[in-house]
């Protein structure tokens, strides 16, 4: 199963073998077959759970209940086999979900191959209550929102899956004072229900969006307008010769005008 794709979990439970490697003797109290190498206790425990995200929690769960953080960080000491191959890299591989860390190294191995350059091994010494992933992006993945018309963008969804609409909204507008700026412009993009550009327009209008930009902006824009936005989009084309005049500099800037 992949942990990273929304998929039905199986109905039976899957053996999971477990490595603890500490210098605390305490782990063999638990795990008589514990092997002491070089100053080092290396002990294996199989854990049942219907996906390898499960099996992560459940022996987490059994360490902190036995030993209370007495073996060390759990990043430090604990990898979880992958032996039905659950981990895989995709596009939306996420890398700090359970079902993702305390990989082993060979499933590690794997799953770089497999990212062809985007995945590297996180080195980071992170601490207790934030511990490091396996692997992590080499890269941060940005995608910058389209922008088709004024205040209004194309931005990919959080699963990546996708595109939709928004709305940049002005929450306040930038303060300069003798020529320097004293704060700068904030933003947010509002998430439209909309499928089309035409649709997205109407639901600005519906939710009174174009009103809430004007009076939080604190002045009157031109191409923020609706009448604007419903001409430039074919909806209500202007007619009159004064809209048309009044409208023209912003016109010229977009060639549908």
């Amino acid at each position: 199963m992949n942990t990273n794709t929304e998929q039905t979990e199986p109905t039976e439970k899957r053996k999971y073998e477990a490595t603890i490697i500490t210098t605390n003797p305490a782990v063999s109290e638990k795990i008589p077959e514990a092997v002491q190498t070089a100053g080092q206790y290396i002990a294996k425990k199989v854990v049942e759970a219907k996906s390898r995200a499960g099996a992560v929690t459940k022996i987490k769960r059994w360490i902190y209940g036995n030993f209370d953080g007495a073996l060390g960080k759990l990043h430090v000491i604990l990898t979880v086999a992958d032996p039905s191959t659950e981990v895989r890299y995709s596009p939306a591989f996420k890398c700090g979900v359970v079902g993702n860390r305390f990989l082993d190294e060979v499933t590690i191995e794997r799953v770089l191959a497999e990212a062809n350059g985007e995945l590297v091994r996180d080195t980071r010494e992170g601490d207790e209550h934030h511990p490091p992933c396996s692997v992590i992006r080499a890269k941060r993945r940005r995608c910058f929102p389209k922008k088709i018309l004024p205040c209004i963008v194309h931005k990919k969804n959080l699963t990546g899956r996708g595109w939709h609409f928004a709305y940049r909204l002005i929450q306040a507008p930038q303060v300069t004072e003798n020529g320097v700026v004293v704060s700068r412009r904030k933003v947010k993009l509002v998430p439209l229900a909309a499928r089309t550009l035409e649709q997205a327009v109407r639901e600005v209008e519906a939710r009174g969006l174009h009103r809430r930009n004007k009076e939080s902006a604190k002045r009157f824009v031109k191409v923020r307008s609706l009448k604007f936005l419903k001409h430039i989009t074919g909806m209500d084309p202007l007619t009159r010769q004064d809209d048309l005049a009044y409208f023209g500099d912003a016109l010229a800037r977009y060639t549908n005008a």
